[in-house]
């Protein structure tokens, strides 16, 4: 079981920071079990920052970090996309596909 060390819901929204709802989606996009530990006090964790997962004892900090741990072990997130497409593309806080780079107008 996935634990994800996250901040509590607040605003409205499921946690009180974007990049911990953006890990939320990850986990449910990739269809793993997960539960959530709620944390006040990131500075224990590494890079002082939530959201981080822990597996087996360890600690996958960083929604980024999370995304690219999902991957390897067999998540899709590019579904539908060219080779070129999944590229430049990422998940948004919000659990919307959005580009890496955004265009400046």
């Amino acid at each position: 079981m996935i634990t994800l060390l996250t901040f509590a819901p607040a605003f409205g929204q499921p946690a009180a920071s974007p990049f911990c709802v953006k890990a939320m989606m990850l986990l449910n996009m990739a269809g793993v079990e997960w539960t959530p530990e709620y944390l006040s006090d990131p500075r224990k964790m590494p890079y002082s920052k939530l959201p981080a997962i822990r597996v087996n004892g360890e600690i996958i900090a960083d929604s980024d970090n999370i995304r690219l741990w999902l991957e390897a072990r067999g998540a899709e997130f590019n579904q539908g996309l060219t080779r070129a497409e999944g590229l430049f593309s990422c998940i948004d806080p919000y659990g919307r596909r959005a580009p890496l780079f955004p265009r400046r107008l």
